[in-house]
């Protein structure tokens, strides 16, 4: 992995991320791009034409201004970290976020995206319906989700919660290869709704295991959970094993939206740490 892409509004969020970036970007030896967004003012089409095309450029000129305020910034904050050179650049896109940063990723060679999310809310916003959740669902690399109040502390263990795809063992070849540097844990786990199903799927998670240790030197545990609400019994699970970062396979538009719905989903992720690593297909 070479290329990280760094979304940020220049908020304490965005740069809590970009610190997550940099600490993952130092053990891999990667590259980091930055990447801001904004729309131009919507303007009324009676405005004297002169006014409307002044307004444009002042928008315009305040924005690359801010970048450029910014940029210095970030690379004060990585050279602090010892990590020199870094951002390579802050791209300024006009347009949809969510369309322009999938576009930059693709037109740069992203292999993985690093965005914050916003408020004390954290992962709320990646499965309830944000920007987040979209950038999840679209992009085409890796998305790691940030929340707000997570701190990076290297990445001792990471989680792959598994519903027995058949890309599972692609994905986690993958998957290993990102935190071999780390010379991370992977721990395999499964949800299961109910006590009969947890036979079966013990069998096929310690499969699936035995396989991926054929092909990594990273030390491979699986578990199935017992638990009604998949979300919680991911974060639950998190908890106990002091996971560093969440990792699962997104599989459509509006997987998470369908995913997770209950009223006790909702708070639980409210009160999570824990970044979420998404890959897709």
């Amino acid at each position: 992995m070479r290329n990280l892409l760094v979304p940020t509004d220049y908020s304490p969020n965005a740069n809590n991320a970009y610190v997550y970036a940099l600490g993952i970007a130092s053990k891999l030896n990667a590259d980091i791009t930055a990447a801001h967004t904004f729309e131009l003012p919507i303007l009324d089409p009676r405005a004297p034409t002169r006014t409307a095309k002044d307004i444009v450029e002042n928008e315009r000129d305040e924005q690359l201004y801010q970048k450029n305020k910014e940029l210095v910034r970030m690379q004060q904050t990585a050279n602090e970290m010892g990590v020199l050179g870094q951002p390579l650049d802050l791209l300024l896109l006009e347009g949809d976020i969510v369309t322009k940063i999938c576009e930059a990723a693709h037109e740069t060679g992203t292999d993985m995206v690093i965005m914050g999310t916003k408020g004390a809310s954290g992962l709320k916003e990646v499965f309830f319906g944000s920007n987040a959740a979209k950038m999840l669902e679209q992009a085409t690399c890796p998305v790691l989700a940030v929340p707000e109040n997570a701190t990076f502390k290297g990445i001792h263990k990471i989680a792959y919660f598994s519903n027995f795809d058949e890309s599972d063992i692609e994905i986690l070849v993958r998957l290993a290869e990102l935190v071999a540097p780390f010379n991370s844990e992977i721990h395999l786990v499964h949800i299961v709704l109910s006590e009969k199903a947890r036979t079966i799927a013990t069998n096929s998670l310690r499969n699936l295991a035995e396989e991926l240790k054929i092909l990594t030197n990273l030390s491979v545990y699986s578990q199935t959970i017992l638990n009604s609400d998949l979300l919680v019994g991911m974060l639950s699970y998190a908890a106990l094993a002091e996971i560093d970062i969440i990792s699962m396979l997104s599989h459509k538009r509006g997987f998470f939206d369908k995913l997770f719905t209950s009223s006790n989903t909702q708070k639980t992720v409210q009160q999570t740490e824990v970044p979420l690593l998404s890959f897709r297909k």
